[in-house]
């Protein structure tokens, strides 16, 4: 794929919260998700993408018609998809079966969750990125409070939800309660091994945007100096400020990049 289908396929992030846009975009932009995304729309003919205000208008609108039997080929570890697949017990609808539309979109997002080792919390995200190449992530939540029905959790309808854990509280924890809860789930994110899949990253110095900025800004074609100049102008850096710029965005491209091949 080329850096011009990659420009194509850019996803637009709105959201304020720096971590949702940090976990969202070292996903969103490497080039083996943003590969996958037009194979899913011209599956499903998705020939236009849709505004994020018309989004669950359009999800309602897939109702629940039977569409078709969910076709593994457009990933090439199929197999492997199919027999993780057939373990998850908790799922209703067979592999066989015929499902609407809103069930295959949701298989899509389930997969690609699955092969980019996300937690199932991605797959909204990973829906509207397919319909509407943007996503509103101020609505990413990987933090929520749900209740549970037949002692299972299920965000979607696919069987490829990768464990997570899940802290249960009754009518008399405490706060204090919860609190402990919390460390010991803290703990085991660290050291389960079933849930060590996804490793979050931290942005300590707060310039995600501008990496990813710079980074889309290479892969357009422009030297660093090119890049150097706009920033340097944009911000009124004088000269000697602008060479040091420089030296800043270089490694912060070269670094966002390496992010993006973890």
């Amino acid at each position: 794929m080329t850096n011009e289908d990659l420009l194509r396929l850019k996803i637009d992030i709105q959201t304020k919260n720096d971590t949702n846009f940090l976990e969202l975009a070292i996903l969103f932009d490497k080039p083996e998700f943003l590969e996958f995304l037009p194979k899913i729309r011209k599956k499903y003919n998705f020939d236009s993408l849709i505004g994020l205000k018309n989004y669950d208008k359009a999800i309602d609108s897939f109702g629940t018609d039977e569409y078709a039997k969910f076709d593994f080929s457009t990933y090439k570890n199929f197999k492997e998809l199919i027999e993780y697949a057939k373990k998850q017990t908790t799922w209703t609808v067979g592999l066989e079966e015929k499902m609407d539309l809103l069930q295959l979109l949701d298989m899509e997002a389930g997969v690609l969750c699955y092969i980019f080792k996300r937690p199932p919390y991605f797959s909204g995200m990973i829906k509207q990125a397919i319909l509407c190449g943007a996503v509103d992530g101020d609505f990413f939540q990987p933090t929520s409070t749900t209740i549970i029905e037949g002692d299972t959790l299920l965000s979607t309808t696919a069987p490829f939800q990768l464990p997570r854990v899940a802290i249960l509280v009754s009518s008399t924890s405490t706060d204090l309660d919860i609190k402990k809860q919390v460390q010991i789930a803290r703990h085991i994110y660290k050291t389960d091994e079933n849930v060590s899949y996804y490793k979050p990253r931290t942005d300590k110095v707060n310039r995600i945007r501008d990496y990813r900025e710079w980074y889309w800004d290479r892969l357009a074609g422009n030297k660093y100096r090119q890049t150097t100049d706009k920033w340097s102008e944009r911000h009124e850096s004088g000269i000697t400020e602008s060479d040091k710029e420089e030296t800043r965005i270089r490694r912060g491209a070269v670094l966002y990049k390496k992010l993006l091949s973890q």
